[in-house]
């Protein structure tokens, strides 16, 4: 993307509003203060004219000019901040060999979301090339004061023109209403990483009692791999690392709802340890279990029950898989779809090779997040 159409696109998300448009350029009118802009047709960051649309911009909307470049740089990025610290650090600063695990770690932990995002699984015997491609595309920020941050970045790619749903599940002619966006599988490996952290830290950290076995099952649907946690102990067991802290920020250009950050205490990582064995010794196979956001949702006129289409990973392949639910389960789903939920469904799936892909009696239908709620509640 070009400067003026990043620049455009933040304009057009914080309620600027392109009243004229010209031979030289357009201008644009904040719906706040009535403050206008002129943006260039030709602007780009070396152009000459930057600086002063910038600082216009940026005193129109009450910014700091090196905070309002700080947002056109990320507003296509996914950022997982991830950082260690100790109480008795010197300043700002880290034992090099702690530094250089958490960047280790950080590798290996987004690597094995990259595959478990496509295919959850409870030990990678071999990562997704796929998974692989995705995971290359990520990106190291530039480390941050405090606790030594390292911002894990993932570019987000703009959605196709009119695009609203992936795969053979769309043919048919049933109007459906759509909820949001298809979700990239960018995007789909940051959120699995995010959602990974999570499961660790409510279903294996908050207990704060050794883990059975049975918890392997909600693990590895939420993502999490005996490689994920294999690396997220290497960073955890560190002696100079008091506490591992993630906190999560989604690009401004596809926004989604808010992640709580994540904080593991050294302490925990015996119970990492234990999880992690729990997941080389179970074979869970979730082939029937199928996660991802909900993207569209049909009930006919006066209908008791109707179906939503979730988009999710099936054999390798991106689609959306439709899910007939009761009028109990659909009310659930739409407040699933309000919350930017990642929903459940287990069941079995029918159809496909041109026809629709289909779940008519699940078995369950829930969100990932009351997936984890009744054993994080048990330790309160």
């Amino acid at each position: 993307m070009t400067a003026r159409t990043d620049l455009v696109g933040l304009l057009d998300r914080s309620g600027w509003v392109r009243i004229s448009e010209g031979p030289a350029g357009d201008l644009w009118v904040m719906n706040a203060s009535g403050q206008r802009v002129g943006v260039p047709h030709d602007l780009d960051r070396d152009s000459p004219e930057w600086p002063g649309v910038i600082k216009r911009i940026a005193l129109a909307m009450a910014q700091d000019i090196a905070a309002l470049e700080f947002r056109l740089a990320h507003q296509h990025l996914d950022e997982t901040r991830l950082s260690a610290s100790h109480s008795d650090l010197i300043g700002d600063s880290i034992l090099l060999s702690a530094g250089q695990r958490l960047v280790d770690s950080a590798s290996r932990m987004l690597r094995a979301a990259a595959t478990t995002a496509r295919s959850p699984r409870a030990s990678i015997g071999k990562y997704s090339s796929e998974g692989d491609r995705v995971f290359g595309l990520a990106r190291m920020g530039h480390t941050q004061r405090g606790s030594y941050v390292v911002p894990v970045l993932m570019p987000i790619p703009d959605p196709e023109p009119d695009a609203i749903l992936f795969g053979t599940s769309l043919v048919d002619d049933t109007p459906a209403e759509p909820a949001m966006r298809p979700e990239p599988i960018e995007r789909r490996t940051m959120r699995t990483f995010a959602e990974a952290l999570t499961a660790v830290d409510r279903l294996v950290v908050q207990p704060a009692v050794q883990p059975r076995a049975s918890v392997a099952g909600a693990l590895v649907v939420a993502g999490v791999s005996k490689q994920f946690l294999d690396a997220l102990h290497a960073i955890v067991v560190e002696d100079s690392v008091q506490t591992f802290t993630a906190r999560f920020n989604w690009a401004e250009s596809r926004p989604s709802s808010a992640t709580s950050p994540v904080s593991i205490p050294n302490d925990a990582a015996r119970l990492i340890s234990d999880a992690s064995m729990h997941l080389s010794r179970e074979t869970v196979e979730p082939t029937q279990q199928l996660t991802g956001p909900i993207v569209e949702w049909h009930r006919d006129h006066g209908a008791s029950d109707g179906w939503v289409g979730m988009q999710t990973l099936r054999h390798g392949h991106l689609m959306v898989i439709r899910v007939h639910l009761d009028t109990r389960e659909l009310d659930r789903a739409l407040r699933y779809i309000e919350g930017k939920q990642t929903a459940v469904v287990l069941g079995v799936p029918r159809g496909g090779r041109g026809k629709t892909v289909q779940i008519q009696n699940p078995d369950t239908f829930t969100s990932l997040d009351e997936m984890m709620l009744p054993l994080s509640d048990q330790a309160t």
